[in-house]
C-alpha cells in the first residue's frame, strides 16, 4: 500500500478510529524501542521506592492541563 493510499484511508476514518490508529502506532514505536522497556522498569522501581503521585495530585495536574487546553 502506498503512502497516498494510506493517507486516503485515514482521511476516510472516523475521529475515534484515528485516535485508535494513533495510539496503536505509538504502541508499536514504543514496543520496538529497547529503551522504552528500561524506562518503564525504572519508573516502576521508583514508584515501589515510594516516589508515587497521589490521586488528588493527579487530579489537580489533570485539571490544570485541561484548563490550558492540553
Amino acid at each position: 500500500m502506498s503512502h497516498t493510499e494510506l493517507i486516503e484511508l485515514v482521511d476516510r476514518t472516523s475521529p475515534e478510529d484515528r485516535l485508535f490508529l494513533s495510539a496503536y502506532i505509538e504502541h508499536l514505536a514504543c514496543e520496538a524501542n529497547p529503551d522504552h522497556g528500561r524506562e518503564l522498569d525504572r519508573r516502576l522501581e521508583s514508584m515501589r521506592a515510594g516516589n508515587e503521585v497521589s490521586l488528588e495530585d493527579a487530579r489537580k495536574l489533570h485539571e490544570a492541563l485541561a484548563a490550558r487546553g492540553l
